[in-house]
């Protein structure tokens, strides 16, 4: 993941601002962010991943949080993929400080668990959307997926600190 200063036009450059590694996805992310919101879903990881380092940073995370990994395998016939994802800086509905927003990569992922997990729950659309930009927030004060990734508890937190930005009529 490389946060940059601004998108480039063609042909020309951006500044680097940071970059990290880190395991990503839309099948990775939406699984992870549901396992950390502390949800009672079964949880389960069906897939192939290499033989490789990669594989085994996926392997540990999933395991670490409880996800089922009996049918994800791994072969040494291809290495695990990866994308090289560049960023720029966006503040979401919370009012979050600019200086705790350092990418936005897995907002969308946390968007579409906590929309997952609302609906499975039954929730309101009102409460989904709620935990939706909360989960959204917390997702952009890493530069990884993963990383910003958090707990229910931990995203109702960062909502009541820092408090939503104005709607202007």
């Amino acid at each position: 993941m490389k946060v940059i200063d601004a998108w480039p036009p063609q042909d020309t450059l951006a500044n680097i601002i940071s970059q990290a590694k880190g395991n990503g996805g839309a099948p990775f992310n939406i699984l992870l962010n549901l396992a950390k919101l502390d949800s009672r879903l079964p949880l389960e990881a069906i897939g192939l991943v290499g033989e490789d380092a990669d594989g085994h940073r996926i392997v540990k995370d999933w395991r670490a949080h409880g996800i089922n990994i009996s049918q994800l395998r791994t072969t040494v016939l291809a290495p695990t993929s990866y994308t090289d994802v560049m960023t720029g800086l966006w503040c979401p509905t919370l009012n979050i400080p600019a200086e705790s927003v350092v990418g936005v990569a897995g907002a969308g992922h946390a968007f579409n668990a906590c929309m997952l997990l609302g609906l499975h729950e039954m929730w309101p659309i009102e409460t989904c959307l709620a935990l939706d930009a909360r989960a959204t927030a917390a997702s952009v004060t890493e530069v990884t997926c993963p990383t910003g990734e958090r707990s229910f508890s931990e995203c109702l937190e960062l909502a009541n600190r820092w408090g939503y930005h104005e709607i202007l009529a």
